[in-house]
């Protein structure tokens, strides 16, 4: 069994790093960085100049391994850089980006599925030129408390509401 000491870096990553804890790597579940597909992600990668490798340990933290490139696997580790992350967000921006999605849902159930910008649409939009009662709108809006929007939704159904035919 063989222990990994995980550090802090300084914020520029040039500083002295401090050990932070250790975890066994034959014990994690790892995850690979993904493949590069196009032309451009090949070359993002041989100008960061690194290969990256996410364990997820027993105690489900999270350990970000960084092997400068052209290194092999099991070869000179002391080159490598052992970071654990912040939190699970970072583990899953990092999953995600690599097609690890599946890892996500299995090991990180938890985390709230992401939801689309706003308020979800409740019908079809409507645009209408109120001319000479914009102002009367906003008066009632004001009146109750309500957004334009909402005022004119209201007013539209009650004049729906007292039209009996």
């Amino acid at each position: 069994m063989a222990r990994q000491m995980v550090y802090r870096y300084g914020e520029n990553g040039l500083s002295e790093a401090e050990v932070e804890g250790w975890f066994n790597p034959e014990e994690a579940e790892v995850f690979e960085e993904g493949k590069a597909v196009t032309a451009q992600e090949r070359w993002e990668r041989e100008m960061r100049g690194f290969r990256e490798t996410l364990f997820h340990t027993e105690s489900g933290r999270w350990v970000l391994q960084r092997s400068p490139l052209g290194l092999r696997d099991g070869v000179d580790q002391d080159s490598s850089r052992w970071e654990f992350l912040s939190g699970d967000e970072q583990a899953v921006e990092w999953l995600v980006g690599n097609g690890h999605e599946q890892a996500v849902a299995r090991l990180l159930p938890h985390l709230p599925t992401e939801k689309g910008p706003g308020r979800p649409e409740i019908g079809g939009r409507v645009q209408v030129r109120l001319g000479e009662l914009l102002p009367q709108v906003d008066q009632y809006a004001d009146r109750h408390g309500l957004s334009r929007a909402e005022a004119v939704r209201m007013l539209i159904s009650a004049g729906l509401a007292r039209d009996d035919g």
